[in-house]
C-alpha cells in the first residue's frame, strides 16, 4: 500500500476544471470565510497575514517598535516573516486545555504590555475569545484571531477581534492562500479601522509578486504524489526543525482557480474531515491512546498517549507503517530556552501525536488498519408483510423515529413519484431489534434505485459495533450490480466512529459532495415548565414578547387548514426561492394519514387574520416540524417562537414524547439554524449518505 500524504490530493476533475473555468473575484472568493461587516485581504500564507498586521502596527505607530505577543504553543514557520520587522516578539504561556494563562499574562503586561495580541483556535476548536477580548481592552492593544486551522468560520470564530486569519491552502489542494479579514467591531482598532486598512492594503500590495513559478513547483509534486511517487520519511519526534522560507506575498492565480472550483464543495469537506478524525479514534483509541477532543471540522486527529516515551515510540511505529502521522508544532527556539515558564506548551509538544483527517484520504486507508470484528449469528432481515397499525407499533418501539420511515411518506412517495415502498424488520436470535422502510424505483430502464432514508431504526440503543456492521452486511446483500440494483441509505446512526467503521466494514462508499443530515431534537417528557426552562434566555425572552403581543394560536388537524398551510409554503418558496418538501408531497402525505397521524397545522391569528403558521406531521410516538410561513406582522411579532411552543404543548398533552425540529442548515441557513437551536435540544448530526451496488 503506498504511503499516505500528510495534505490533501486534486481530482484529475478538479485539476482540468480549474484550467477551464472563471475565476472568482477576491470578494467573492472569500465570502465562506469574510465576517459580516469586514475587510478582506488574500494573501499566500498566513505568515504574510501576521507580517502585514505587524507592519500595519509600524505604520501606525512609528515612534517605536510594536510588541507582538504569540501563544507560545506555536509553529516557528509562521514567524518567518514577523521576525524581519522591527517588532518585539514575546510568548505567553497557555493551559494544558489550549487556553491562554491569563494570570501569566496580566503579569508579563507589567513589564511589556502588547500591542498586538494573537489567540489561536487551535485545530478548529474555538479558542474563549470573550476573555481574550476583553484583556486586550485592558491593554488597548489589537487583538488578531489566528484561525488557520479552522476550515470554515463558526461559532466562536472571528467575531470579537480585530483581525482574523484563515489559512485554505492547510486545508485545501491548492498551492497557496490566506485571507486576512479586518474587522471594525474589534477591541483595539475602533475609530482608527478605516485608516489602519489603508494602511495595511498599501503595505500589502507593495510586496506583491507573482507565486506562478512555485505554484507549479507544487502542482507538479501533487501530481507525483497521485501517480504513486510518494516518500516514506518521517520527521524526528522530538526536533523542532528550522523556519523554511516563505516565498511570495500575492496569491497564485492556480490558487484561484482551484478555490473557485471549490468553495462550493466545502461543507461536504468539512463533514468528511470530522468522519476521518471519528474513524481515526475508533480505529488506534484506547485505554493508553486517549483521542484529544475533536472540533466542528478538525484540522487533525490529536491523540495523547499516556507517557511522552510511550508517544515517541508510537510516533515512530505508526511511521514505518507509512500512516499520516505528525507532531505540532516545531516550537519556537524562545520557548525551548525556557521550560519552566513553558512547561505547558512543551508538554503538549512531546506528549501529543498526530493523523491526517483530509478528504483524499480513502475510508480503506483508515478503516482497513484494523480488521472487520466477528460477525455476530442470528441478524436477519425479514420482509414486513403485516398491517399498517404494525408498523405503527415499531415506530412507536423506536421512540425518535423519522417521519420519512412512517407508512403515510412512503405511501404518499408512491402516489405521487411512482416510489414502491418494501418495509422489513431486523432481528437477531429471533428478537426484534429493528426495521426500515425501502422505497424502490425504476431508474430509466437501465434498473432499479433503492433508498432507505433515515433507516433503519432500532429498538433500544444496547448494539454493537459488530451487531451494528452484520446488520449493514446483511443489508449490502439487497444490493447487486448484476441484476441492476443500488443501493442508497442515509441510515438513522448519529456520526461517530463506529458507525462509520460499521458502514466500511459492510463495504458501502460515502456518496461524495452530500453533507450529513443535522437535527435537534427536542425530548417531550419532562413538565412544561422545566422544557420552556430548558430554552435559551434570548429565545425564552422572544416568546414573552409574543405571548404579550395578543396573538392567539389555533391547531388544526382538517384538510382545510392543511391546504392553507401548503399554499402558503408554496408562494413562500417562489417568493424567497429556496428549496424544501413540494407541497404536492405535502397534499399526499396528507392524504394517505390517518386520523391518528394526520398532520397537525397550528395558526397565529391577530384579528382574525392568520400571519404565521407552521406544520408539524406526526408518527409513533415522535413528531416531526414539516414547514413554516411567517408574514411581516408575524415576523414583527415574533410568531414562530409562540407556534412551536403551543406544538410542543399540544404534542406533549397527546402523549407525544419527541420532537424533531426538522434539520439544520448552519451554512445555507444560518438564521433559521440559531432559532433552532435556542431551543437548547439535542444536536444530532447522522453519520451521512452511502451507496452500494
Amino acid at each position: 500500500m503506498l504511503p499516505h500524504t500528510l495534505v490533501p490530493l486534486l481530482t484529475w476533475r478538479q485539476l482540468l476544471s480549474a484550467l477551464v473555468a472563471r475565476r472568482l473575484d477576491d470578494e467573492e472568493l472569500a465570502k465562506p470565510w469574510a465576517p459580516e461587516g469586514s475587510r478582506i485581504l488574500w494573501l499566500s500564507r498566513s505568515t504574510w497575514s501576521l507580517w502585514a498586521v505587524v507592519r500595519a502596527r509600524e505604520a501606525f505607530k512609528p515612534a517605536r517598535p510594536p510588541v507582538v505577543w504569540f501563544p507560545d504553543f506555536f509553529c516557528n514557520a509562521a514567524l518567518t516573516e514577523v521576525r524581519t520587522t522591527s517588532a518585539q516578539v514575546c510568548f505567553y504561556p497557555i493551559t494544558s486545555e489550549l487556553s491562554p494563562d491569563y494570570s501569566a499574562c496580566h503579569r508579563m503586561a507589567e513589564g511589556m504590555p502588547p500591542d498586538i495580541f494573537v489567540v489561536v483556535h487551535y485545530f478548529g476548536r474555538p479558542a474563549n475569545v470573550i476573555a481574550a477580548a476583553e484583556f486586550c481592552r485592558g491593554q488597548k492593544c489589537w487583538l488578531v484571531e489566528d484561525a488557520a486551522h479552522v476550515l470554515l468560520p463558526t461559532k466562536g470564530v472571528g467575531e470579537r477581534c480585530d483581525f482574523v486569519l484563515y489559512s485554505p491552502h492547510k486545508h485545501l489542494p491548492v498551492p497557496d492562500g490566506a485571507v486576512l479579514a479586518l474587522r471594525t467591531a474589534g477591541p483595539g482598532l475602533g475609530e482608527t479601522a478605516g485608516a489602519v486598512w489603508s494602511q495595511l492594503s498599501t503595505i500589502v500590495d507593495a510586496r506583491r509578486s507573482s507565486r506562478r513559478v512555485a505554484s507549479y513547483i507544487w502542482l507538479v509534486k501533487r501530481i507525483a504524489q497521485k501517480m504513486g511517487l510518494r516518500r516514506r520519511a518521517v520527521a524526528p519526534f522530538a526536533t523542532d526543525a528550522m523556519a523554511p522560507p516563505t516565498g511570495p506575498a500575492a496569491m497564485s492565480g492556480l490558487a484561484r482557480c482551484l478555490l473557485t472550483q471549490l468553495i462550493g464543495k466545502l461543507p461536504a469537506i468539512r463533514a468528511t474531515r470530522m468522519r476521518h478524525a471519528l474513524l481515526w479514534k475508533e480505529v488506534v483509541g484506547g485505554t493508553a491512546i486517549s483521542a484529544v477532543e475533536a472540533s466542528a471540522c478538525p484540522y487533525l486527529a490529536g491523540f495523547a498517549p499516556a507517557g511522552g516515551e510511550i508517544g515517541e515510540r508510537l510516533y515512530g511505529r505508526w511511521g514505518r507503517l507509512s500512516w499520516p502521522v505528525l507532531t505540532w508544532p516545531d516550537l519556537p527556539p524562545e520557548v525551548a530556552r525556557d521550560p519552566a515558564e513553558h512547561s505547558a506548551a512543551l508538554r503538549l509538544r512531546r506528549g501529543r501525536i498526530y493523523l491526517a483527517v483530509h478528504q483524499t484520504l480513502s475510508f480503506r486507508d483508515v478503516v482497513g488498519r484494523e480488521g472487520v470484528s466477528p460477525a455476530p449469528t442470528g441478524v436477519q432481515w425479514e420482509w414486513f408483510n403485516g398491517e399498517r397499525s404494525e408498523w405503527e407499533k415499531a415506530l412507536t418501539a423506536a421512540g425518535r423515529s423519522s417521519l420519512l420511515q412512517s407508512w403515510a411518506y412512503g405511501a404518499a412517495k408512491s402516489a405521487l413519484e411512482g416510489w414502491v415502498p418494501k418495509r422489513a424488520t431486523i432481528t437477531m436470535n429471533g428478537k426484534p431489534i429493528g426495521a426500515a422502510q425501502i422505497l424502490i424505483r425504476e431508474k430509466f430502464s437501465l434498473g432499479w434505485v433503492w433508498r432507505i432514508n433515515r433507516g433503519p431504526f432500532f429498538f433500544g440503543d444496547t448494539l454493537t459495533r459488530g451487531d451494528v456492521e452484520e446488520i449493514l452486511r446483511q443489508l449490502r446483500r439487497f444490493a447487486r450490480a448484476s441484476r441492476g440494483v443500488v443501493l442508497s441509505v442515509a441510515p438513522e446512526l448519529e456520526l461517530s466512529g463506529r458507525s462509520a467503521f460499521a458502514l466500511q466494514a459492510a463495504h458501502f462508499r460515502v456518496r461524495a459532495g452530500v453533507s450529513p443530515w443535522t437535527t435537534i431534537w427536542l425530548d417531550l417528557r419532562p413538565e412544561l415548565a422545566a422544557i420552556r426552562a430548558s430554552f435559551a434566555g434570548k429565545w425564552r425572552n422572544a416568546l414573552v414578547s409574543a405571548e404579550k403581543s395578543g396573538l392567539e394560536v389555533v391547531a388544526s388537524t382538517d384538510l382545510k387548514a392543511f391546504e392553507w398551510m401548503c399554499s402558503r409554503h408554496r408562494e413562500a418558496m417562489a417568493q424567497k426561492g429556496f428549496a424544501s418538501i413540494a407541497p404536492e408531497l405535502l397534499l399526499s402525505l396528507r392524504a394517505h394519514s390517518t386520523g391518528d397521524d394526520a398532520p397537525v397545522v397550528l395558526k397565529a391569528m391577530a384579528d382574525n387574520e392568520a400571519v404565521g403558521g407552521i406544520c408539524v406531521g406526526r408518527h409513533g410516538v415522535a413528531a416531526t416540524y414539516v414547514v413554516g410561513w411567517n408574514g411581516p406582522e408575524g415576523r414583527a411579532r415574533k410568531a414562530n417562537h409562540l407556534l412551536l411552543w403551543h406544538a410542543v404543548a399540544w404534542l406533549r398533552s397527546r402523549g407525544y414524547l419527541w420532537l424533531d425540529l426538522g434539520g439544520i442548515d448552519e451554512d445555507k441557513l444560518p438564521t433559521v439554524a440559531a432559532f433552532k437551536l435556542g431551543m437548547n435540544g439535542d444536536r444530532v448530526q447522522l453519520v451521512g449518505e452511502y451507496l452500494a451496488a
